[in-house]
């Protein structure tokens, strides 16, 4: 499961991930939570235009840092505009769902379900319980993040808050893959470029 990378890369797919036909009719859409920095977007990444068939309300969230999101921790002031952000998206009639632009907001996920009536999904770390509940109980995980050391000390924090057994899943940074420093930086991320090496560290 990618943590971080397929927000962000296109991996040669051409054509929009997802569809919903439904959602495209309906004008209900997505909530999305975002970093406050600018980089150049391809379909793929959460943010870009072409990514979905259903609306999606961008909000950056002013002030807020890639590393405030690792570690979890925000200023007041960017707490304040962080909490502004999620009740704009709890008031907007498009949006049916609210989530971020980032794996790591796994932490701000239970303030942000505590503001809202909507659904919160901020990361895809959300999805670890499932996961865990309609697999076979040997089955084990792998999940890639584009900074494997600040992901592991997540750890005990994911333990506590998705009842997961930390045996089943294990971590497997990309930060030291070429051109995958991109991710940190807000810079392009080549897809093309950076998919063997991918592909290679996830087997």
């Amino acid at each position: 499961m990618f943590h971080n990378f397929l927000t962000r890369a296109n991996l040669q797919q051409p054509t929009r991930l997802f569809s919903s036909s439904l959602l495209q009719r309906s004008r209900l859409g997505l909530g999305l939570l975002c970093i406050d920095r600018e980089w150049e977007l391809q379909t793929g990444d959460i943010k870009h235009k072409d990514t979905f068939d259903f609306p999606v309300v961008n909000r950056t969230v002013r002030g807020l840092t890639f590393d405030m999101c690792m570690t979890g921790i925000m200023t007041p002031k960017v707490k304040e505009e962080f909490c502004q952000a999620v009740q704009e998206m709890d008031n907007h009639p498009e949006v049916t769902g609210i989530s971020g632009d980032c794996g790591f907001m796994m932490y701000f996920q239970k303030m942000t379900s505590q503001i809202t009536r909507k659904p919160v999904f901020m990361s895809p770390l959300v999805q670890l319980p499932m996961l865990a509940m309609t697999c076979a109980h040997r089955d084990e995980f792998i999940i890639m993040t584009s900074n494997g050391k600040q992901l592991q000390n997540m750890t005990s924090f994911l333990s506590n808050n998705v009842a997961l057994d930390t045996d089943r899943y294990h971590i497997v940074g990309c930060e030291n893959i070429d051109g995958f420093e991109a991710v940190a930086a807000g810079g392009f991320l080549d897809g093309v470029k950076v998919e063997p090496s991918i592909v290679s560290v996830a087997k």
